[in-house]
């Protein structure tokens, strides 16, 4: 039977926000007390469980709910033909200030009964008013309290009297994304985007997503709805106008090396080279075109490679070859050299003298990973430890590779000359003896390469000093120290600083 008292829909409201409306019209602030009088699980009914007993309660079809309410289904979360991953969908309390106030028109009683939040606020991809472009709010940003806006005026904080409105900041110009969102969804104007609008809207979702997170800084954070906003916002405004921003936007992709194989292909262009392979077809085909596109003019492919259904083949560059077979580097580390030194052109021709000579002054007052490990007699992860710690720098053109990584000759020479202790050399250590990883590891318990770059550094500030070496070379590791000292600093270390 329907209750006494009718709560008209409003457009977009999802059905649990409209029995919470009921609830708050009948003075039950949190719902719980009608929903247990009635048997409504209120759970359930976020999920679109139970909508038709909410629309015989309301006196309404349950058609005029279940438009506007997502329902759980083996896929996702479902509206009409809209499908979010479960990811994507997450009911919250966040709403729109000034549509609060604005469905509110007015401060009195009657008011409550028309304030309502709209369902596409519970969507990751969103947290901006499509129609305001304000933030959307859950909390007040001045004390932190939940909004209490259903049983008085949602402006002002019912805790500490702090302006909502004001705080929800000002109209953004990026609200283009929500605008389109809800426009698909039905519920708003439509705003046009050729590419998306020939995709089912959630191949839409997917398409902006994966595009905003290929051509965004890195992020630590991959479940943060600020994240997916701001991948969608960016995606969007790349496909949004036919993919002519998209060709610009990929141009500030820079690989290691324009030199690619597969492998670092993916590592560069995932997630959207995933979603294109999962969506072939026509209404794609302009991301496609622009993707090989910018991968046929910017980068170069050093063997045949499949992608998207076509075949790349390597383009022969002869004088490339040769000059790195005289400078003795490999095309990756040629190439970042050339760019450094302002000379990627002269990989195409003759390189002239004058290039040369600067190209191999450049090689010669750096360091190849082999040499500095002869040198110094440490292994390769030590030596990328040292250069982490900004002991052992590496030369710029090389820097992020590891085995390939080159030092700069100065740094490394000093630190050599550093590490050489006139010192008694004996034939085997006694028990009053440390090795250099012994007291590597009773200083500061770590990574074995770690360990041994921080020794190195108490060597270098002389918190620690030899009392002997090993004849089995010249290096840091066949030095020995002696054991008193360093138990003495590693009870030092243990103590807690003083408060």
């Amino acid at each position: 039977m329907p209750h006494a008292i009718r709560v008209p829909p409003r457009p977009g409201e999802p059905a649990y926000e409209a029995f919470e409306r009921l609830a708050a019209r009948l003075g039950d602030a949190d719902g719980d007390r009608l929903a247990r009088s009635l048997g409504i699980d209120r759970k359930a009914l976020r999920h679109g469980v139970g909508v038709d007993r909410v629309g015989e309660l309301l006196g309404l079809e349950a058609r005029s709910l279940t438009d506007a309410t997502f329902v759980r289904e083996a896929r996702g979360m479902r509206l009409g033909g809209f499908v979010v991953p479960f990811r994507g969908w997450a009911p919250s309390k966040r709403v729109c200030i000034p549509c609060l106030v604005q469905d509110s028109n007015g401060d009195d009683d009657a008011a409550t009964l028309w304030k309502y939040r709209r369902t596409w606020w519970d969507l990751r991809a969103v947290d901006r008013c499509e129609r305001h472009g304000c933030a959307l709010l859950d909390a007040c940003p001045g004390c932190g309290s939940p909004l209490a806006w259903r049983d008085r005026p949602p402006r002002l904080c019912s805790s500490c009297g702090h302006d909502l409105l004001a705080a929800s900041g000002a109209s953004a110009p990026d609200a283009g994304w929500e605008a389109y969102l809800v426009g698909r969804l039905g519920f708003g104007p439509a705003r046009p985007a050729a590419i998306l609008d020939a995709m089912p809207l959630t191949d839409a979702l997917s398409c902006v997503l994966a595009v905003g997170e290929t051509l965004s800084p890195r992020s630590a954070s991959r479940s943060s709805p600020q994240v997916d906003r701001a991948r969608a916002t960016l995606g969007f405004g790349l496909v949004g106008d036919g993919g002519r921003a998209l060709r610009a936007g990929l141009l500030g992709l820079e690989p290691p090396s324009p030199h690619l194989d597969g492998r670092r292909l993916r590592r560069l262009l995932d997630p959207l080279l995933g979603w294109l392979e999962a969506h072939p077809g026509d209404a794609t085909g302009p991301i496609r075109d622009a993707l090989l596109s910018h991968v046929r003019s910017a980068w170069v492919v050093s063997r045949e490679l499949p992608l998207l259904g076509e075949t790349l083949a390597p383009v022969v560059q002869e004088h490339r070859l040769a000059l790195g077979r005289r400078l003795g580097l490999d095309p990756t580390i040629l190439d970042r050299l050339l760019r450094h030194a302002g000379l990627a052109a002269a990989g195409e021709r003759e390189c002239s003298a004058e290039e040369f000579a600067r190209l191999r002054d450049a090689v010669e007052a750096s360091v190849s990973v082999p040499e500095a490990r002869r040198i110094l007699d440490l292994d390769t992860r030590t030596l990328s430890a040292l250069a982490g710690m900004d002991i052992l720098p590496r030369v710029p053109w090389a820097e992020g590779e590891a085995t390939r990584g080159r030092f700069v000759r100065s740094a490394l020479e000093r630190l050599a000359a550093s590490l050489r202790y006139d010192v008694p050399t004996v034939g085997r250590r006694t028990a009053d003896h440390m090795t250099f990883d012994d007291a590597s590891r009773a200083l500061r318990r770590g990574s074995r390469h770690h360990d041994r770059a921080r020794a190195i550094r108490h060597l270098l500030s002389d918190r620690i000093r030899p009392c002997a070496r090993l004849d089995r070379g010249q290096g840091p590791t066949t030095l020995l120290f002696d054991r008193r000292t360093i138990e003495v600093l590693q009870d030092a270390d243990m103590q807690p600083p003083d408060l």
